[in-house]
């Protein structure tokens, strides 16, 4: 490279190079050294795709990478997580029962109903949190037993129903 460029690699070697992570560099110069078939020193497209491109390379020679930040937004913990398989099975159910139950899709009715449904889904996952009790001997917090939180959740849908119908009703008169 020296009877090429001259003492001083050209200006888009460097920040080609500096692009580049330590661990890619080193990765490079170690597939060029088993794999170079050229003649000569490689090009800088050759040798940036011999430091990035994606590949079989020996175990350990993964770069590692740092972990994702967390998206941002509402945070659910497990009883969010469960009202929402909850609330999905009841909505499936509810579905096979009737047509539209709740208006037609993309309406202001299905909407306002459907938020009534979320906020009881939301009021018994608030429920649940509030029903664990802390078991004096392990210090773990006991949740309901699943009859019981069925037995609530359904409680729950009931109310909704019967909101939805008052606020259908209001809606038809």
């Amino acid at each position: 490279m020296l009877r090429k460029f001259g003492d001083a690699p050209p200006e888009e070697w460097v920040e080609a190079i500096d692009d580049l992570s330590d661990f890619s560099i080193r990765r490079g110069f170690k597939r060029m050294q088993h794999g170079w078939k050229g003649q000569g020193a490689p090009n800088l497209p050759d040798f940036v795709r011999f430091c990035t491109i994606i590949g079989d390379d020996a175990p350990g020679q993964i770069e590692p990478r740092p972990a994702l930040k967390a998206p941002e937004g509402p945070t659910l913990d497990g009883w969010d997580i469960s009202g929402n398989i909850r609330f999905w099975k009841y909505i499936s159910h509810r579905l096979m029962e009737s047509h539209r139950p709740w208006g037609a899709p993309g309406s202001a009715e299905l909407a306002e109903c459907t938020r009534i449904a979320v906020s009881y889904k939301n009021a018994w996952a608030a429920d649940m949190r509030e029903a664990g009790a802390i078991d004096p001997e392990t210090g773990e917090i006991t949740r309901p037993a699943e009859d019981e939180q069925a037995r609530m959740f359904a409680d729950c849908m009931n109310r909704a129903e019967a909101d939805i119908a008052t606020y259908r009703r209001g809606l038809a008169a």
